[in-house]
């Protein structure tokens, strides 16, 4: 047995929910991203080839930038505020590593559902909250203190942004030019409609 006190033991558990915990939000923001990403290029795309089939015309051109906005705005919502403002508890986070892993068999749910009953006289004794707890972390030790659940929706996340951002830039880049003309029409905001169509004419004094 350690040297370790259970009190040292239990900072140890909580410190595994906090880290599984952070990790698990850190996959659901790279996938809340992916979708703003994926989706807001998706909408900006079928922008630019609207306004192709409008002449870019400024009133086109300020309505889908307005839309584009609008997208954008309501995917940052559906994608990251929302699942980021999920209030998850200790216990749903045992219960989440537990159904990732099957190999942890209730031992750290079991741990935190004791750990929260300690010091309660109709609880259980001190020494079995400790022994379950102690059990909890040599098996979170086998898989990186949680770390290697995570993982694997992490990289799938990361893998997912870098296709979703090359495959816009190959569009983008051999695509026909009026998406690149479109794209500068709705992204330079700080030029006007007027001033953002390709077909424009300028006419001077003269000419």
């Amino acid at each position: 047995m350690s040297g370790f006190s259970g009190s040292d033991r239990r900072q140890e558990l909580i410190e595994v929910i906090h880290r599984v915990r952070n990790r698990w939000r850190m996959r659901l923001a790279l996938h809340g991203v992916v979708i703003v990403v994926a989706g807001t290029l998706l909408a900006l795309l079928l922008s630019a080839s609207s306004l192709e089939a409008l002449k870019f015309s400024p009133t086109a051109i300020t309505a889908f930038r307005v839309a584009a906005f609008i997208i954008f705005a309501g995917l940052v919502w559906i994608g990251l505020v929302r699942p980021l403002r999920r209030r998850v508890t200790d216990t749903q986070v045992a219960l989440y590593l537990e159904e990732k892993d099957p190999s942890l068999q209730m031992a750290l749910l079991s741990a935190v559902e004791t750990s929260a009953h300690d010091g309660n006289p109709l609880g259980p004794s001190p020494k079995l909250v400790e022994r379950i707890v102690e059990q909890a972390i040599d098996r979170c030790r086998a898989l990186e203190n949680g770390t290697v659940v995570e993982r694997q929706g992490l990289q799938r996340q990361l893998v997912a942004l870098g296709s979703v951002a090359a495959a816009a830039a190959l569009i983008i880049a051999l695509g026909p030019a009026f998406l690149r003309h479109g794209l500068s029409a709705l992204l330079i905001i700080s030029r006007s409609a007027e001033a953002a169509s390709p077909y424009k004419i300028a006419v001077t004094p003269g000419s």
